[in-house]
């Protein structure tokens, strides 16, 4: 058995570190992550208020009509830029590393909400609200991954 084991670690091209990171003792760094995965998911809020902006859209500024195309692109341009973004965030964010990765996320998400907040109309509205739907769907991936990572161990099966 001892001699299986030992072939099988010279065979082994790649190191197994969740043990060792497991093993190493907590620090200020753990709370650093966690303060920036917390800001992390409350920037995520712009995803829960779609539906009042879309009816401030739609009742009073009158930028969207019942019935039109307009109107059913308001998800849709938000869902197609999150599933853009979560197609390319995991490997950027295994690339840079995952707390510049959902640094990065969040500017883009942030910028882009002020850009939605302070567009003309409807037509740019609907571009920044595309780079926002990227920018949160590339920061879920990389944020709950990260998330686990940085917890506590003897939390961490209570987290997933």
């Amino acid at each position: 058995m001892r001699k299986e084991r030992e072939l099988i670690m010279e065979t082994r091209k790649s190191a197994n570190i969740g043990a060792r990171l497991d093993r190493l003792p907590n620090s200020g760094w753990h709370i650093k992550m966690w303060l920036v995965t917390a800001f992390a998911l409350l920037v995520c809020w712009s995803n829960g208020i779609g539906g009042s902006v879309q009816n401030i859209l739609l009742n009073e500024l009158h930028w969207l009509e019942p019935g039109t195309k307009l109107l059913a692109m308001w998800g849709t341009t938000y869902t197609a830029g999150q599933l853009f973004g979560a197609l390319v965030g995991g490997p950027i964010g295994d690339k840079i590393g995952r707390k510049k990765s959902i640094l990065l996320y969040e500017i883009i998400h942030i910028i882009a909400m002020i850009g939605g907040a302070i567009a003309p109309n409807i037509y740019v509205l609907y571009v920044f609200r595309l780079v926002q739907g990227f920018g949160l769907g590339a920061l879920l991936v990389v944020l709950f991954a990260g998330f686990t990572a940085v917890s506590y161990t003897h939390l961490r099966a209570h987290e997933t």
